[in-house]
């Protein structure tokens, strides 16, 4: 029994090579050729978010995770915005590409006075589309943001805007969804959301993150 045993093993080992060829492959999805700019913008703020009570999100749900939409109609609960209620609003980026909010119907001020840096801590989400002529590999720059989805698939962006992370995406052919969340103290935050072709190397060195020993 054991013979048979080895021999099975090795009728296998010698085998499973013979499955793979080299048209089995996968080839790699081109690249994005021209840089794609968005410039027109959805955003919603601003809603309560404690800074200990990381896992309340008043925002779960906003994103439709089947159809990788956002419903622009959906109102939400706000203590911070008079009348008690807040909506998606649409705007456009700066001159220079900046997403640039500031939600100013809340009195920040009274409510730094009575709840201190905790009462002004707010929290918000950025939504967009835009279209691709086909699937392929982009560069994402998330400066200020944390982390970002683009048709339901979540990244993890640049959250300090230190120009230190580079993020490899894929972009779906035809209409492309973007989701990021907004937040920052007294109700004002920048992002800045860039899509740009890979580079030609297959590898990138970050060389403004290279971390090098000290010369003693």
């Amino acid at each position: 029994m054991k013979r048979i045993a080895y021999v099975s093993l090795l009728l296998v080992l010698i085998t499973l090579p013979t499955f793979a060829t080299e048209t089995d492959v996968p080839s790699p999805l081109p690249k994005l050729e021209e840089p794609i700019t968005i410039t027109d913008w959805w955003v919603i703020g601003p809603l309560q978010a404690g800074p200990r009570e990381a896992l309340a999100n008043p925002l779960a749900g906003a994103l439709d995770f089947e159809t990788n939409e956002v419903d622009l109609s959906q109102t939400y609960p706000s203590i911070h915005e008079f009348g008690g209620e807040v909506s998606w609003q649409s705007t456009t980026v700066d001159e220079e590409g900046n997403l640039s909010v500031s939600f100013e119907n809340a009195d920040w001020e009274k409510i730094m006075d009575e709840w201190g840096v905790a009462g002004i801590y707010f929290m918000g989400a950025a939504y967009s589309t835009f279209e691709s002529e086909r699937e392929c590999r982009a560069i994402v720059n998330a400066h200020r943001i944390g982390s970002f989805y683009i048709n339901g698939r979540k990244y993890s962006g640049d959250p300090y805007g230190h120009r230190l992370i580079q993020t490899p995406v894929i972009l779906d052919e035809g209409i492309n969804h973007v989701y990021f969340g907004l937040g920052g103290f007294g109700g004002g935050d920048s992002a800045k959301f860039e899509i740009l072709p890979p580079p030609e190397e297959e590898m990138i060195i970050l060389e403004r993150d290279i971390m090098v020993p000290d010369i003693v």
